[in-house]
């Protein structure tokens, strides 16, 4: 998780991780190497399964939704509340624990694009409309950012080297979700 990678480079443990934001722009440097779509994630069979196009936060209201923890999951738990406004049914720290509880038929959840390959049976992934109100910089349809992090002004030639395959590799995102 970000925290325990943002540590293990305070510590100088870590190099380099690979976080969500928020983290502590004075300590470390980032670039973004890749963003993805929401996605629902609903059991199958559920009326929401069957739906064409893409679910808005409309399609949500009454329904039991699992979110993410507001200070452990906080880039996740933001997405969420952004995106869903009415109350959340339980909380987790991490996408597959949500995305296990949605297949035993415990709610629906917003999990990145890239769970899908997850492969749980007993779900289905659903589009979403566009999620508005992020920083400038985001893209509304890719909302979901992962950064490259590393401690503030120590790119060391080996790091440069290893963002720049970090980077390529992410470049193939959209073939694993499509």
């Amino acid at each position: 998780m970000t925290g325990a990678q943002v540590e293990g480079i305070r510590r100088d443990e870590l190099d380099m991780g690979l976080a969500r934001p928020p983290f502590d722009t004075s300590l470390l440097s980032s670039r973004i190497v890749a963003r993805e779509p929401l996605r629902a994630v609903v059991p199958t069979g559920h009326r929401l399964a069957a739906a064409t196009g893409p679910l808005g936060p409309e399609d949500f209201d009454g329904l039991p939704v699992i979110s993410y923890h507001p200070v452990q999951a906080r880039y996740f738990h933001e997405l969420t509340v952004r995106f869903l406004f009415n109350g959340h049914a339980q909380h987790v720290q991490q996408i597959l624990t949500a995305v296990l509880l949605v297949a035993a038929g415990e709610g629906v959840a917003l999990v990145p694009a890239s769970a899908t390959a997850l492969r749980v049976d007993g779900v289905v992934y659903k589009p979403l409309t566009d999620i508005a109100g992020g920083h400038p910089d985001s893209d509304p349809a890719r909302p979901v950012e992962l950064h490259a992090i590393w401690p503030r002004g120590n790119l060391t030639p080996m790091l440069r080297k290893v963002l720049h395959l970090v980077q390529r590799s992410a470049e193939h995102l959209d073939d694993l979700i499509s």
